[in-house]
């Protein structure tokens, strides 16, 4: 377990190295990913974003869609803006559960940093201003329903 933690330590050190001129930081490809699940209606909508601004949008039950679009410069700067703000240590990084039956769950994974919580825990305002940057754009690119023409 000990060398686990020491080589999951050395992974996300290493994955922060770098230059603010080398762009933003990705693992795998992957700039940002983030998740809002749960409350009344149990949704699942996840926004994963690249490191070159390609972003797909997918929503879980019942629809069980997505849409793959690219973030314009201006929303690439903004997101990357809030990323390298967010304060990813202010939050415990094993969450323990607050007995909230019908809160979202909100989940928030950068280069090898995440955050979980939920409704009833006050995030960090790095953390709640990024959650709401990545929530905007999960709701300006939602995919439409099958059958539903936007606009229409």
């Amino acid at each position: 377990m000990n060398r686990f933690l020491v080589l999951a330590v050395g992974a996300a050190l290493l994955a922060g190295c770098g230059s603010d001129d080398d762009g933003p930081v990705v693992t795998d490809g992957v700039f940002v990913t983030f998740s809002q699940t749960g409350g009344v209606a149990g949704i699942d909508e996840r926004v994963r974003i690249e490191s070159d601004g390609n972003a797909t949008v997918t929503l879980g039950e019942p629809s069980n869609t997505e849409r793959s679009f690219e973030l314009t410069d201006a929303e690439l700067d903004h997101i990357t803006t809030l990323v390298e703000a967010a304060d990813f240590d202010s939050m415990p990084a094993e969450p323990q559960p607050t007995g909230c039956a019908d809160c979202f769950v909100y989940t928030v994974e950068h280069a090898g940093d995440s955050v979980t919580y939920d409704d009833a825990i006050e995030p960090d305002s790095s953390i709640g201003e990024l959650v709401t940057g990545l929530r905007e754009l999960v709701d300006e690119h939602q995919p439409a329903p099958a059958g539903y023409i936007k606009g229409g």
